[in-house]
């Protein structure tokens, strides 16, 4: 009876300490997480980092499971209100309700564009620097990369302004909306606002924010062949090549088109940037050689010589 008595008590020491080394634990796990998210509410962030360590934030803040899936969800209704206007739940708003909805929203944009970590950096290194400059200069990278992509595959077919469908009105009659057109256009508009505010909440570096650059263009694009695009009334400016129109399945005013062979192309020219040495026509970075390669020694340089022919340097 003492020794079960005595194992027992030792069964439950051992499991209280534990659970209290366990508590220690959880304990510096929440304040280290306290101390973490203080560090991040700082304005000036950026300005801590060097270029490295604000690559290395960003990976660490990638979005959750949920943004990803709210991100989606926006995206799927913004489809249905092109196809269907009437299911909008902004169909009820009056004119002045919903362009002030669509000015938060543009704003709320220019904001999160204002606070990458990349402009940060750009601007601290040039005070001068503009965001609208800033922007035309990232998407006229892309462009140039979507050129030298397609180059690089002749195979694949470019993108056919001509083939492009106009908004088709099909919304019912509303009293405060005598203009129907203007009233589908506002709905899109609004829909296709909300579906780029949140691919910016989630990810504010790569391909999504590639895309929600090319979506902002797409939104404020008015008419066929525009070179020069304004969001938000001109806070936004972009300048751009004709040639943009053969790589980019524009929609004018609504999203830039998620064309299987255009969503691939943004994936190339991620590759692309991560890894200057990438092929697009290979599909691999040239400079390293596959598994299984043969060696080949290289060869010494042949030349005439005092010495006879043949010798080598």
């Amino acid at each position: 009876m003492k020794k079960y008595l005595t194992i027992t008590t030792a069964v439950i020491f051992a499991v209280s300490a534990q659970t209290l080394g366990f508590a220690k634990d959880s304990s510096k796990i929440e304040a280290a997480e306290i101390a973490f998210e203080q560090l991040l509410s700082k304005k000036d962030l950026a300005s801590l980092l060097s270029d490295s360590g604000a690559i290395a934030l960003e990976k660490i803040l990638l979005p959750s499971e949920n943004t990803q899936k709210s991100f989606k969800d926006h995206y799927d209704l913004y489809e249905k209100i092109v196809a269907n206007p009437n299911i909008s739940p902004d169909f009820n708003l009056s004119k002045q309700e919903l362009n002030k909805i669509i000015n938060g929203y543009q704003e709320n944009i220019i904001k999160l564009l204002e606070d990458t970590y990349a402009f940060k950096i750009e601007k601290r290194n040039n005070p001068k620097l503009t965001l609208s400059n800033y922007l035309d200069k990232v998407v006229n990278k892309n462009i140039a990369l979507l050129s030298q992509y397609y180059k690089a595959n002749p195979n694949i077919a470019l993108y056919d302004i001509n083939k492009e469908s106009p908004m088709i009105v099909s919304i019912k009659e509303h009293k405060e909306w005598p203009n129907a057109a203007y009233h589908q256009e506002l709905l899109v508009k609004a829909a296709a606002l909300r579906v780029i505010e949140a691919n910016l909440k989630n990810a504010k570096a790569g391909l999504t924010y590639d895309l929600a650059l090319f979506d902002i263009i797409s939104i404020a694009r008015t008419s066929k062949n525009e070179t020069t695009i304004k969001f938000n009334n001109g806070v936004l400016n972009f300048t751009l090549p004709q040639e943009i129109y053969k790589y980019v399945p524009f929609g004018t005013k609504k999203l830039v088109s998620r064309d299987e062979k255009f969503m691939t192309a943004l994936q190339e020219i991620q590759k692309k940037k991560q890894n200057p040495k990438y092929n697009f026509g290979t599909k691999r970075d040239t400079t390293k050689q596959g598994r299984g390669h043969d060696y080949v020694p290289p060869q010494p340089e042949i030349y005439d010589s005092p010495w006879g022919p043949g010798s080598v340097r």
